[in-house]
Formats: C-alpha cells, structure tokens, sequence
C-alpha cells in the first residue's frame, strides 16, 4: 500500500509513514505543531513522551501547538519588511513576507519542538544511496508504461 506524496513523481510506503507515528498520534489531532511536537517527542523523547499522564497528553500538544503559533506569529512580525517595499515591488515584498513566516517557523521549532534526543535515543541506520540521498526501502518507481504516460512517445517527429 502507498500513501501519494504532494509530488505526483513520488510515493511513501505505508510501513515507513506507520513507523513515524504511535497508534495514538494516528487517532488524534493536536494541531500541526502538536503533531509534530508529538512525533518528534515519541521518536527521540520516549521517556518524557512516556511521562506525560494519558488523561493530559492532548491538553499538553494542544497548548504546546498554541504555544508555538503564538511564538512565530510574534517573530514574525519583528521580521517583517517595511511596508514601502510593498508599494514599490510588490513581488519582492510578497516573497520577504513568506521568508519571514518561514525563518521565524524555523527557529521556533528549534527551540519548542525540535528538542535534542535522550541519551540512548539512537537514529536506525538509514539506507543512502551513491549519491548519499535517503532511500525508503517500500518506494517502488512509477510505471510509465502502466499510467499511459509513455503513450505517443514513440511515434514522435522529433529526433527523426
């Protein structure tokens, strides 16, 4: 089973995506940042993940989630470019306004999200390939042929 990636050139197996998430973080919604705090916290934190009561566990992500949308829309803003750009080329200002947004989503992460693992918490060995990128060993490669998408090619008047 492969579950479609936002790229119609990819797709993520099933068993990579389950190993990422605990049966509880599948049936519960904490917020964007609350997922990944949860993740992330259940990976590289299990003893503190584990620490946290069952009755409290939503409560916490939910007000962690808040937490830290309330921390990048407050860096945000001291991010932000000056209004005159916005005037003058409004492209550029649009484009600074997304940079904004991200640089300060990044650094809160690092800070409320992203917290350094425990000592025992080791990564499992990754699966690289030549040229060192991740390999996910349930990807398959699209089938041209199968998808119809190859049809015509053949028959093309270029290149004769």
């Amino acid at each position: 089973m492969s579950i479609p990636s936002s790229s119609a050139s990819r797709t993520f197996s099933a068993p990579l995506v389950s190993k990422l998430m605990t049966t509880q973080q599948r049936t519960t919604d904490y917020g964007r940042y609350g997922n990944l705090a949860a993740n992330h916290m259940a990976q590289w934190l299990p003893t503190a993940f584990a620490s946290i009561p069952a009755e409290e566990t939503e409560a916490y992500f939910r007000a962690l989630d808040n937490r830290v949308v309330d921390a990048i829309g407050d860096l945000e803003v001291s991010l932000t470019p000056p209004k005159s750009l916005q005037q003058t080329d409004f492209l550029a200002y649009s484009g600074q306004m997304q940079m904004s947004h991200l640089m300060a989503e990044e650094q809160v992460l690092a800070e409320l999200v992203y917290l350094a693992p425990e000592p025992g918490a080791e990564p499992e060995e990754l699966q690289t390939d030549r040229d060192g990128a991740f390999i996910d060993p349930g990807w398959t490669p699209p089938r041209a042929a199968e998808s119809g998408f190859a049809e015509g090619f053949e028959e093309s008047p270029i290149g004769r």
